[in-house]
């Protein structure tokens, strides 16, 4: 019997491919539960940073941020704004093309999380 096709054959890195079965079936929690969602803001483009977003039309509550963008405290509040306004960014790299930059234990993610 001849192999069947699948995403190697296509230039597809296996390690991209993510399966998944939604959280309905456990807690009735998704992404518009909690208003989030990671997604691309920006691109760059020969050397020139491109804004990404989404503005859907049936639902103006999942647009999109876009440009290039950091995490600053203002009045005690967390808050992403573009890159270019004032304040700290408060993300630190960890991961880079793939490779872990700054690794780090579970205890010390769960000693993060317990923080106020």
């Amino acid at each position: 019997m001849a192999r069947k096709a699948d995403v190697r054959d296509h230039n597809f890195a296996t390690s991209n491919i993510v399966f998944g079965m939604g959280g309905a079936l456990l807690q009735q929690c998704n992404r518009n539960t909690f208003k989030f969602a990671i997604k691309c803001s920006a691109i760059n483009m020969g050397g020139e940073w491109k804004p990404v977003f989404k503005q859907p039309k049936t639902d103006s509550g999942k647009n999109s941020k876009q440009g290039r963008l950091k995490l600053v405290k203002k009045d005690g509040q967390y808050q992403t704004v573009q890159i270019d306004e004032p304040g700290e960014d408060l993300l630190r790299e960890v991961f880079r093309d793939g490779a872990v930059t700054k690794p780090q234990t579970f205890d010390s993610i769960r000693a993060k999380a317990a923080r106020p």
